[in-house]
């Protein structure tokens, strides 16, 4: 699940995620959270709950960006793509013992231009975010 969060002001709340603080390299990207299909949670749900656990916020607007398949002839691993808009804050973090977040607002221009310039190498951020700057003509 890939989550793209655009409050009013048009800003980025992005995350930075890491498994495991020894040896892990400070990768950038949006919210991520595995959806298994095996547990008859419907990903948009899932979205919203994650979305709640890992920023502390609530959307009251979730759209659907797209769905892809990153891994095509080597797993069947299928990626949701949400945009979350008008977001309010209903909660701290509530993380897993593993996982470390940081949240940074950022202007999504200056997303897109650390995408261009290989700052931010994470392929589902790069689908979410070119999706959406495609679709608003960004």
């Amino acid at each position: 699940m890939v989550q793209i969060n655009l409050p009013a002001n048009s800003k980025i709340l992005k995350g930075e995620y890491y498994k495991d603080k020894t040896g892990s390299k400070n990768i950038r990207k949006v919210n991520i959270y595995r959806w298994d299909p095996s547990k008859n949670e419907n990903p948009r749900v899932g979205a919203i709950r994650e979305f709640i656990e890992e920023t502390g916020y609530k959307p009251k607007k979730l759209k659907h960006l797209i769905d892809y398949y990153p891994f095509i002839g080597y797993n069947t691993q299928k990626i949701h793509c949400y945009v979350a808009q008008d977001i309010e804050k209903v909660s701290e973090m509530k993380l897993e013992y593993d996982e470390f977040l940081t949240l940074v607002k950022m202007n999504f221009k200056k997303l897109l231009k650390m995408i261009m310039s290989g700052k931010i190498v994470d392929s589902k951020t790069i689908c979410a975010a070119l999706t959406y700057a495609n679709s608003k003509k960004v």
